[in-house]
């Protein structure tokens, strides 16, 4: 990882070598977002340096793939499960990311029946 890893992720990186959609494919996306003082202290520097709103490590701009369905109050470890700062009522934290990848899941589901339909 580190660097080198980091640099193929640049949206100038990507725009040398683009990823195709594929035709048969339905594509959608969320993207995720806490403002830097909610972020765990250790996402805090990397949160500094995303440019624009960000979950401490993508900003939303680049998060954003086919149908963009929303923004998560979430950090970017949280929308995964892996709640890592202190519970905080105000913050919403811990992110219910359980709930949130079932209803998505159930909301692809059925789109894909109604695709094939």
């Amino acid at each position: 990882m580190g660097r080198p890893s980091l640099d193929e992720l640049t949206p100038e990186a990507r725009a040398a070598v683009p990823i195709p959609d594929r035709v048969d494919v339905a594509y959608a996306s969320y993207a995720s977002c806490r403002p830097l003082n909610e972020l765990p202290f250790w996402l805090r520097p990397f949160g500094r340096i995303v440019s624009g709103d960000s979950d401490g490590l993508v900003p939303i701009d680049s998060a954003q793939w086919g149908e963009f369905r929303g923004v998560m109050h979430t950090d970017h470890f949280e929308f995964v499960g892996w709640s890592l700062a202190l519970s905080n009522s105000q913050a919403k934290r811990p992110f219910d990311h359980f709930r949130f990848w079932t209803e998505a899941a159930s909301e692809a589901m059925a789109a894909a029946e109604n695709t094939i339909s």
